[in-house]
């Protein structure tokens, strides 16, 4: 809008204006999540925000009030400006491929190669870039075409993904991202109208983009079982590189004709090489690995159960959220993160022995189901899980819940659940209550703040009471938090550390374990871990207030490739 009133001001062409507005999405991107969100509150943050759209308002509107006296010229040279349906459908496309492009690789990225915390500001600030120098002029030339053919290539070679080449394979399709963003934008620019179109212009730029991201993150998780989209992506993203080659790039003896058939045949080939073979690669490499029984996908990401000749694990992202052994004897045994070691198994023993009459475990987060390998006849076992299809895959893939009659599975976040009953006087009264609600390889922010250990404790049975925070994670520590948490709420804490030797399939985990009375962590249960609580800090994460940043580490696959 302020284009166009430039436009009907000065006469003069707007498009550069939209590689400064760029520039400042592009400086917004990078100042929120490393500048205001570690040190401004939540609150803070939006009353900032609220007095700055209010200055917003104003300017707007003073300059509402200069161009009026410009409308009607300005309305009757837009009316007769015309713009062929081809060229409109051209806007469209490629407004959209760098769309798709961004969704795809932002979860390729982060869901498949590694769910680092903060990732998916990399692809969204190489898209912007590439907004800020098409609208300047840039990424018209040959070469910007071939390096966008060659990243393509490279994506291909490169999947699917390997936990080994995680450095390689992010650079490679954030290259790619880069240069299919930049040879777009730049056509797209280069087809730009006269000034007096410019509203529809970016009318049909911002339909391109909405119609690839409600592709990306509508139809997608609806009708593919795993991230698709992007060996889609990488396909037209070859393809757009070959049909952006100038006719005139072609040799001289090859009429104007004769161009556009190579070109067609190309695109064809290049089309079907990629759909299918990078499709086929990655299938190929499911069915070597491990047979996928169920491979689902919808809005909370891709879980896939996996069996072999013994077992079988769920496994969400690139997380294992539950294994079972498939004899008899030992189906019933819990294993990975839940071992008779883990945090878990020393809460609820603790409890046992405390309690004869049966107990009262909360669990939020279901996965398999793994933590009702604990239960024993009298015991009631509830479970708070917010993706409907977790809860089918536990009982029909897996017999942990079958096995406890005690069991219930509530839908729905857990938080607001929990909250919902103790406000309806229907409190759990748990005599251990398990978070162990993964997002991925992380636990959702507020399930770790004041506000939400606040509702978590008043559904304790009593004093006694454990509630075990499962903060196993490759890449925050999440530790210093819960302790944190623990200070500041005047609870007891634990840390259990355990390597997972002692069970079947056990897995290393870390689990924190809070409780009213300190006594309780000095029974023999917890021999052999450690108890402290920090000083009260300043930065305890609540609802107002949690930066990731501060409790970030290093990947291991990232240390071991530069070091």
């Amino acid at each position: 809008l302020v284009q166009f009133w430039d436009t009907i001001e000065t006469g003069r062409e707007p498009y550069y204006l939209y590689a400064i507005s760029n520039a400042g999405s592009f400086l917004a991107l990078l100042v929120y999540p490393f500048v205001i969100e570690p040190l401004i509150s939540v609150h803070s943050t939006m009353v900032l925000w609220a007095l700055l759209f209010m200055l917003y308002v104003i300017v707007m509107a003073a300059q509402a009030r200069r161009v009026s006296l410009y409308r009607g010229k300005a309305l009757h040279e837009t009316s007769r400006e015309r713009v062929s349906f081809s060229t409109r459908s051209t806007w469209v496309a490629l407004a959209a491929l760098p769309s798709l492009m961004l969704a795809a690789v932002t979860a390729e990225i982060t869901q498949v190669i590694a769910p680092i915390p903060l990732l998916w500001v990399l692809p969204l600030a190489l898209y912007l870039l590439s907004f800020i120098l098409a609208f300047r002029g840039w990424g018209q030339s040959m070469v910007s075409t071939v390096l966008l053919f060659i990243s393509a290539a490279g994506a291909y070679v490169l999947t699917p993904a390997s936990w080994s080449m995680v450095i390689p394979q992010a650079g490679v399709y954030l290259a790619l991202l880069f240069f299919t963003s930049l040879r777009c934008h730049a056509h797209v620019y280069a087809l730009r109208p006269e000034s007096a179109a410019s509203p529809r212009f970016y009318l049909h730029i911002a339909f391109g983009g909405m119609l690839a991201t409600a592709f990306a993150s509508v139809v997608s998780p609806l009708v593919f079982s795993d991230y698709w989209e992007f060996p889609l992506a990488v396909a037209l993203a070859a393809a757009a590189a070959i049909a952006l080659i100038p006719l005139a790039s072609f040799p001289d003896a090859l009429h104007a004709r004769d161009r556009r058939i190579v070109r067609a045949a190309a695109l064809a080939f290049v089309g079907v090489v990629f759909m299918q073979s990078v499709a086929m690669d990655r299938l190929s490499t499911i069915s070597a690995e491990s047979g996928a029984v169920v491979r689902t996908r919808d809005f909370y990401g891709v879980a896939a159960v996996w069996t072999d000749e013994d077992s079988r694990a769920l496994i969400h992202g690139r997380t294992l959220h539950g294994m079972q052994s498939l004899d008899s004897g030992e189906a019933q045994l819990p294993s990975t993160y839940y071992v008779p070691g883990s945090g878990i198994a020393r809460a609820i023993m603790f409890e046992k022995d405390a309690y004869t009459q049966g107990i009262r475990v909360g669990t939020v987060g279901l996965g398999t189901g793994s933590i009702a390998a604990y239960c024993a006849p009298g015991d009631t076992f509830v479970f708070y899980e917010i993706d409907p299809r977790i809860e089918t895959i536990a009982r029909t893939d897996f017999s942990y819940l079958r096995h406890c009659a005690g069991s219930d599975v509530r839908l729905g976040d857990a938080r607001l659940s929990i909250a919902t009953e103790n406000a309806a006087g229907r409190a759990g009264r748990y005599d251990v209550l398990a978070i162990d609600a993964f997002s991925d390889d992380s636990i959702p922010t507020h399930l770790v703040t004041r506000e939400a250990l606040r509702v978590f404790g008043s559904s304790l049975a009593g004093p006694k009471s454990i509630i075990a925070f499962h903060v196993s994670n490759r890449y925050l520590d999440l530790v210093p938090v819960v302790l944190r948490l623990a200070a500041d709420g005047r609870y007891t804490a634990m840390v259990v550390r355990d390597d997972g030797s002692n069970g079947y399939a056990g897995a290393a985990s870390t689990w924190v374990l809070l409780t009213r009375d300190a006594v309780v962590f000095s029974d023999v249960t917890f021999a052999n871990s450690s108890s402290w609580l920090p000083v009260p800090a300043s930065h305890v994460w609540t609802d107002e207030y949690a930066s990731v940043l501060s409790v970030m580490t290093l990947p291991p696959a990232v240390r071991a490739w530069f070091w």
